[in-house]
């Protein structure tokens, strides 16, 4: 993961501004009801995002933001051994389903009178902002992840490459100070003239 000193990147721009709608959203209507009352009467209301177990799935991206927030600007040291931008990013998604379905399920009611429906439910305007900020956030820290994954293979093989450059080096030095070649291929001994005429000059 990027350290403190960074400079933000265009991913880190989206992800704050997709996070900041996101909470701001939660505030905003994520399901509306309206009751007619008949003579041209109407009433009307609405929920947020905090309701229900729509707050467990606020709770739940929330703590994904945050753990994003800790990794990126070093706020903490985390265990190693764990892809943390990718369990950030799960969990940002597992919150934003959690607080959509809620709205859907919302959505579904209606109130009745009498045997009459006399009012219905459906998805409000904040719901799209917390699915579509949400989503986005996730995706934002998925990146991020599978940057630090390839980060990770690049490192490992710049240090594979050092250590075989290193005993190189020490083969080498060993040789010298021997006096035995280290490359090259042993040099053919030379052809025996016994048994050859001389030749008349």
């Amino acid at each position: 993961m990027q350290s403190n000193t960074d400079p933000v990147s265009n991913v880190d721009w989206v992800m704050a501004i997709a996070s900041l709608l996101f909470f701001i959203g939660s505030f905003l209507p994520l399901a509306t009801l309206s009751i007619s009352l008949g003579f041209g009467g109407s009433v009307s209301g609405s929920v947020d995002s905090w309701h229900s177990y729509g707050i467990a799935g606020m709770l739940i991206a929330l703590a994904g933001i945050a753990l994003w927030l800790v990794m990126r600007f070093g706020l903490a040291t985390l265990p190693p051994g764990r892809n943390w931008p990718l369990i950030a990013a799960g969990a940002i998604l597992l919150g934003t389903v959690l607080v959509f379905i809620r709205g859907v399920v919302y959505s579904g009611e209606s109130a009745t009178l009498n045997g009459q429906v006399v009012g219905s439910a459906g998805l409000g305007y904040g719901a799209f902002i917390v699915l579509i900020a949400g989503v986005v956030a996730s995706a934002c820290a998925g990146f991020r992840a599978r940057v630090d994954e390839l980060a990770t293979r690049a490192v490992g093989s710049a240090r594979a490459a050092n250590q075989n450059a290193q005993r190189a080096r020490a083969e080498r030095q060993q040789a010298a100070a021997t006096g035995r070649p280290v490359d090259g291929p042993a040099a053919d001994p030379p052809e025996s003239t016994a048994g050859e005429e001389p030749q008349d000059l």
